[in-house]
């Protein structure tokens, strides 16, 4: 299985790598890491690289 996201936050990554623990089957491809998610869990525009 891939995943394939345009922009993820380290919190989503860590989030996805914890649902899909020890499954060497799944690949996560993030074109864009953004800096963090706000309170309200959106990630904060403005940091694309």
């Amino acid at each position: 299985m891939t995943a394939v996201c345009l922009i993820a936050a380290p919190e989503g990554i860590a989030a996805v790598g914890k649902a899909f623990e020890g499954r060497a089957d799944v690949t996560v491809v993030v074109a864009t890491v953004d800096e963090r998610l706000n309170e309200v869990g959106y990630i904060v525009p403005g940091n694309y690289n």
